[in-house]
């Protein structure tokens, strides 16, 4: 445990969801617990029942402010009690662009003087209009100290699509318990019994990810290979599309929709494949991490930032998106080649203890936002007026504009 007192962290988030941006910002939570940073969780929407409760068992307080456009002022007034009773030194926001531009300027106003965005999915995902999102972008410069991404591809995306400089955007991937996931994957394995391949898939339903595309890919898998059988783990909108597909395909038999799990690294493990496929927005595919920590062999679309979650190929096979006929062909190549199949999972699991366990990302993210506040406190800074007051006159310009862009788009 570090000697230096520690600050005291305000995490936010849109939702109170068990997606993969609310587990993987409980994964931050849960390290920097460790470290002894004191925190506490802000949900923008009710309680319900979602991360709040993991967070609670962590042993960190959740605030619930539920915020939304008949409500702004009052939100605003309740955010700054907040503020004011905890006192925190750093807020980092995780998802939520566009509102992050607003929670920056608040959190600015309210003496938080180390406000942060974690960049998790690209600027389509957040269902605002590319100007609006560009604005934001651009105000949030004025109240934050940068921005944090999840992968090299995402810094990319907001740097070419809505013009946030580089130099400000940091590439600290999230992190997943690598060897938990390990172990109980082999785990798994070891009581798995029968030799028909089990192919399998995670992740919400809805159009992030491509679950059409899976079937289909699976689908023509299944007519070579008619013992398989193709798990589905989630829940969305898209569940009964995907059934209805799933049905019309006629393979209503080999396919199982296991709805929301606790023990997809169990799942993972049981598995000769894992399938994965998903659009330009997404920013890692934490799920694809958790398969290459449980060691299972994938196929992925070469869309986003997979080839660079797979290391270009290295701990993964990568095939053309929108091409189910390559997808199949790629898991019968490796069904049909077990060597390959060994080989592939244990770089896959060697690369994800490489790239994203807790103890490199977190010490990466430990030492931007936590020892950046740290060391800027024992700084001795002075004052000057002018540039002071040019200051104050830039945050109540861009207040005007800020507001402006989150109520009135």
């Amino acid at each position: 445990m570090d000697k230096a007192p520690k600050p005291l962290l305000l995490h936010v988030l849109r939702n109170d969801a068990l997606g993969g941006l609310e587990q993987s910002t409980l994964e931050v939570a849960r390290y920097f617990a460790t470290r002894g940073v004191r925190q506490h969780l802000l949900i923008m929407s009710p309680i319900d029942a979602g991360i709040s409760e993991r967070f609670a068992e962590a042993g960190i307080e959740v605030s619930s402010i539920p915020f939304n456009k008949s409500n702004a002022l009052g939100f605003i007034r309740a955010y700054r009690r907040l503020v004011r009773r905890l006192q925190p030194d750093i807020q980092l926001v995780s998802g939520a662009f566009g509102l992050h531009a607003l929670l920056a300027m608040l959190g600015r106003f309210a003496g938080i003087r180390h406000c942060w965005t974690y960049l998790i999915m690209g600027p389509a995902s957040h269902g605002l209009p590319w100007a609006v999102q560009t604005v934001m972008g651009q105000v949030a410069r004025l109240f934050a100290r940068g921005e944090i991404s999840v992968s090299g591809y995402l810094r990319r995306t907001f740097n070419k699509e809505l013009f946030l400089p580089l130099k400000r955007i940091h590439v600290v991937s999230r992190w997943r318990p690598i060897q938990k996931i390990a172990d109980l994957a082999q785990e798994a394995r070891s009581r798995r019994t029968g030799d028909h391949p089990v192919i399998s898939t995670a992740g919400r339903l809805d159009w992030m990810k491509d679950f059409p595309g899976m079937v289909e890919g699976f689908a023509r898998f299944a007519q070579v290979v008619p013992t398989a059988r193709f798990q589905i783990v989630g829940e969305g909108p898209l569940r009964a599309d995907l059934e209805a597909q799933v049905e019309s395909l006629g393979i209503s038999d080999k396919v199982d929709f296991l709805g929301f799990r606790r023990d997809v690294p169990a799942i993972l493990g049981g598995s000769d494949i894992f399938l994965f496929s998903t659009s330009p927005t997404e920013g890692i595919g934490n799920v694809l991490v958790e398969a290459m920590a449980a060691g299972t062999p994938v196929v992925c679309t070469d869309i986003g930032p997979c080839a660079e979650v797979l290391g270009n190929g290295k701990a993964g096979i990568l095939v053309p998106p929108k091409s189910p006929e390559r997808m199949a062909q790629a898991m019968l190549d490796l069904w049909n080649d077990p060597a390959r199949r060994r080989q592939l999972s244990q770089q896959a699991r060697d690369f994800a203890h490489g790239r994203y366990s807790m103890e490199k990302c977190g010490a990466q993210l430990y030492e931007l936002i936590v020892v950046g506040c740290l060391h800027e406190k024992e700084r001795t800074l002075a004052y000057d007026a002018a540039a002071e007051k040019g200051h104050q006159l830039g945050l109540l310009l861009a207040s005007s504009v800020s507001l402006f862009s989150v109520f009135f788009d």
